[in-house]
């Protein structure tokens, strides 16, 4: 035989083996007839001989003709034991391809609605990350730790003893820097340029004056105390040190 002809052949049967119902009706038959199975690939003359038979031959012409149908044809043969094999193989391959389909398909609708679930999760500590960062925002802009009465001292020496230190009262209201003198509220400032870092309690701010704008000063003051007992203490300008008693709201 030609060596094309032979590979022709080969890949006949290949095709041939490849089908699924060919392949199911082997397993149920090897299944189905495993004393055949057996007695094949462990062959045992004396196991053989006590059950009632001279050879190996004989024995597995017994199983095939148990039912006396095994060589009709399948399609005109009563569904006996002889064609059970062949049902079988015939039900698996129709049914487990929809079976496989039906898991893939509820695997994919599970791996959807985990995957929904997370990002409702995540969407959920974003949406509370960024009100937390817009908290932070407002609270780096907000001057309203300004407000209040304050007693300001100004130190214009190097030694900041009470000695050296100059005191004077100052009201605060919505970025604007009064000055309480003969107990009448000047209006002199305007505060801008405010940030206060929440973690180091750091704040820093300019006051300007509201009838020439050139004249400014800078402010870096640290927070210490509780909200009844205020203190700021830094410099203004870096030059001069002053610390802030607040009075009162």
């Amino acid at each position: 035989m030609e060596p094309e002809k032979i590979s022709k052949l080969l890949d006949t049967l290949k095709n041939r083996f490849s089908s699924r119902l060919i392949i199911y009706f082997l397993i149920y038959w090897l299944i189905y007839n495993w004393q055949i199975t057996v007695s094949l690939l462990w062959y045992d003359k004396s196991q053989i001989k006590a059950s009632g038979f001279n050879s190996i031959f004989e024995f597995i012409s017994n199983q095939l003709s148990k039912d006396g149908v095994w060589f009709k044809l399948w399609f005109i043969a009563p569904i006996n034991n002889s064609c059970k094999p062949l049902l079988y193989a015939i039900v698996s391959t129709i049914f487990f391809p929809i079976l496989k389909s039906g898991i893939l398909s509820f695997d994919a609708f599970i791996i959807v609605k985990r995957n929904n679930f997370i990002s409702k999760i995540k969407k959920d500590e974003l949406f509370e990350e960024n009100l937390k960062l817009k908290k932070q925002i407002s609270s780096v802009s907000d001057s309203s730790i300004l407000n209040g009465y304050w007693e300001l001292i100004e130190f214009k020496e190097s030694t900041y003893d009470s000695e050296n230190g100059v005191k004077r009262q100052i009201y605060i209201k919505d970025n604007t820097w009064y000055d309480l003198l003969n107990d009448k509220m000047e209006e002199g400032f305007t505060i801008i340029d405010f940030y206060f870092h929440p973690t180091n309690l750091l704040l820093v701010f300019t006051k300007i004056l509201k009838s020439d704008v050139k004249i400014k000063y800078r402010y870096r003051l640290s927070l210490n105390g509780n909200e009844q007992n205020q203190k700021l203490e830094g410099f203004e300008n870096d030059k001069i040190k002053v610390i802030f008693n607040k009075i009162s709201n």
